[in-house]
């Protein structure tokens, strides 16, 4: 603890069986104590691991893809980013949420992504930690089923009033156009008798949104497809 002569002033130099810590007040030992050999040494301290993430999931509802993911011990998570690829290799973010202060609980988290137009959506989460460490967590994967549409797009994007929304179908049949904002909320839903060949509909619902990027949603039977709308005023 130190080198040469001990000090003068009241210092604790060895801890022996039985006695207690060895003091120097002006050379002289001080009274015995109980005890083991150096019992009042700290030899480890308890550190705060950061956030285990012990699941992260990916399922395709109506308006989107429904992540959920559950965490425990966040004591030293600050927050997660939620990162989507076309290709499994670059990724993007596409929302993040902050995690619960001091939180040694389990902790279940959600979010959803309405998709853009892809047949395979990887995602993953990016946790940053508040000594600014960053881990990742597994990717997981939706492949988008087949619709009975061939495709959708939307002209004129971006559009100030009345856009049209041009469906290919391979069959006649019934869907619904939904105009999702980029929360994945629903704003507006319009059912459709649609016709083998192409279609035109009229999307009136937007007229009144405020200007902003949506996702506009065809579901037939029970399969989905995405693409976006910019609306200027």
């Amino acid at each position: 603890l130190f080198s040469g002569n001990p000090p003068a002033t009241n210092t604790t130099i060895s801890s022996l069986n039985g006695i207690g810590g060895e003091n120097w007040i002006g050379g002289t030992r001080a009274p015995g104590g109980s005890g083991t050999n150096n019992s009042g040494i700290i030899t480890s301290a308890f550190i705060i691991l950061p956030a285990s993430l012990t699941s992260f999931s990916a399922t395709e509802i109506e308006n989107g893809v429904q992540l959920r993911w559950t965490t425990e011990n966040e004591n030293k998570s600050r927050h997660y980013q939620i990162q989507a690829s076309g290709n499994g290799v670059d990724f993007k973010t596409i929302g993040s949420t902050n995690a619960e202060v001091n939180n040694s609980y389990t902790q279940q988290y959600s979010f959803v992504h309405a998709k853009i137009p892809a047949s395979t959506i990887y995602y993953r989460l990016k946790i940053l930690d508040a000594d600014g460490r960053i881990s990742y967590s597994k990717v997981t994967a939706i492949r988008q089923a087949e619709s009975p549409a061939l495709s959708v797009s939307i002209f004129p994007n971006p559009a100030l009033v009345n856009p049209t929304l041009n469906i290919k179908c391979v069959e006649n049949g019934e869907g619904i156009v939904s105009v999702l904002n980029m929360h994945g909320s629903v704003l507006s839903n319009q059912k459709l008798k649609l016709n083998k060949g192409d279609n035109n509909v009229v999307l009136e619902s937007v007229n009144k949104l405020p200007a902003a990027v949506y996702n506009i949603r065809l579901s037939i039977k029970g399969k989905s497809m995405y693409t976006r709308l910019i609306i200027q005023k």
